[in-house]
């Protein structure tokens, strides 16, 4: 059964005033009851008497702790107020943080669109640059077949200036009709003249043939020019060799 300690205090204070107040007995005329109560008493008073010693020292080891706590609660309360201050300025550099993300959100946006306007700028330079190098081409191409029809005209030119040389000999030789007719009146019987008209005019007919000029041909839009063979060729001015009586 457990007893409150007030209580058992209280007991043992009644006990040790009793013992102390009561007439002292012959030791054989003791009560047994009163004397083991007696004892029982001494004990819990020895008891309650360590207890209260312990909880002295407890509670002398509680309030050192609870002064130490208190001093560190002022210290705490002074570096709480101490970073009061420091607050606000948490406060706006977060602001300038979500300001700094903000911008770098945008920028690389504005970076990838501009990435994308430069692919596609590349893209349009390049077609650009085929584009070009076809109208180089075109162009070569043009400047060649311009060349090649200057040549032309100049061979045509030389041929035809030739040509007129030979039409010159021939007359100048008695390819005429009254010339002949004069050959053939001087010598009716040898027919001499005759036979040296004949050549000439077969001299002149072979110097024709030399003289014919390749007929200019377009060049295409995409392959050179290649030359057209002589047998293809067509005269372009032809010149009517008299005809032998």
């Amino acid at each position: 059964m457990n007893i409150p300690r007030k209580k058992l205090l209280a007991l043992a204070c009644c006990a040790l005033c009793w013992s102390a107040t009561a007439p002292a007995e012959p030791k054989g005329g003791a009560d047994p009851a009163l004397t083991q109560t007696l004892r029982k008493t001494q004990g819990m008073l020895r008891q309650v008497t360590q207890e209260k010693a312990d909880l002295e020292a407890k509670a002398a080891d509680l309030d050192s702790q609870l002064k130490e706590a208190l001093k560190l609660a002022d210290g705490l309360k002074a570096r709480i107020k101490a970073l009061e201050p420091l607050e606000g300025q948490v406060k706006q550099q977060k602001a300038n943080l979500d300001a700094l993300q903000e911008g770098n959100a945008n920028l690389q946006q504005r970076i990838s669109s501009d990435a994308e306007r430069l692919r596609g700028g590349v893209e349009q330079q390049r077609k650009l640059a085929t584009e070009l190098e076809k109208f180089r081409r075109d162009n070569a191409l043009l400047v060649n077949a311009v060349m090649e029809r200057t040549h032309w005209i100049e061979d045509c030119s030389a041929k035809n200036q030739a040509l007129l040389k030979a039409n010159r000999e021939w007359i100048d030789q008695g390819g005429g009709k009254n010339l002949w007719d004069e050959i053939v009146a001087a010598e009716p019987f040898t027919g001499i003249a005759a036979v040296k008209q004949e050549n000439a005019a077969e001299a002149f007919r072979y110097k024709l043939g030399d003289l014919e000029v390749t007929p200019w041909r377009e060049p295409g839009p995409a392959a050179p020019i290649e030359p057209q063979s002589a047998a293809d060729a067509e005269p372009t001015e032809s010149a009517t060799a008299p005809s032998s009586q």
